[in-house]
């Protein structure tokens, strides 16, 4: 092993301590923290779920619900929550797709369901889609692909503007958000 050399700060140079490259301190902690048998591959997250609806429910079938995100960040729907079988600190992967928020069950998940069943949307997905308290959200629930999905206003009216504009004879319609 090679090793280095290092001034103390010193002006003398001559002065000199030699030491063996190790870990950083934040190598350190999280060698500390984090077990041996955590590799990369085992933490490797699995691709998103497709989000067609039919190829995600294999046997057809699909809950709705509605929510409303409280001053935290934070929405529920109990009954969909059980329709996927989530209970208190479930773990799971909160993450954006498109203009959809998918939610989907994950053993190795970095948010949790809260201990009264409220789902916190991460801050930058909040301010990405600009949500704020009191807006709503469409909740879809695949039970099959242990899968929710959340549509905002804005995504609805996206997507509704794609299916529903053209055969209204409209260009376009802007959703108005209440």
């Amino acid at each position: 092993m090679k090793l280095m050399t290092a001034t103390t700060g010193t002006r003398d140079d001559r002065e000199h301590r030699r030491y063996r490259p190790g870990p950083t301190i934040a190598e350190s902690i999280i060698g500390a923290v984090v077990p041996d048998s955590l590799t990369a591959a085992s933490l490797a997250r699995e691709p998103l779920p497709s989000l067609n609806l039919s190829e995600l429910s294999g046997d057809g079938t699909i809950h709705f619900g509605m929510a409303a995100i409280d001053d935290h960040g934070r929405f529920t729907d109990r009954r969909i929550l059980r329709t996927l079988s989530w209970r208190p600190d479930d773990r799971i992967d909160i993450a954006l797709r498109d203009d959809i928020i998918v939610v989907r069950s994950a053993h190795c998940g970095s948010d949790l369901v809260s201990p009264r069943g409220f789902i916190k949307l991460p801050l930058p997905i909040r301010r990405w889609r600009s949500l704020n308290a009191g807006d709503r959200l469409l909740l879809v629930s695949v039970p099959t692909a242990a899968v929710l999905l959340a549509y905002d206003c804005a995504a609805l009216g996206k997507i509704l503007n794609a299916h529903h504009a053209p055969a209204a004879g409209l260009d376009h319609a802007t959703p108005g958000c209440s």
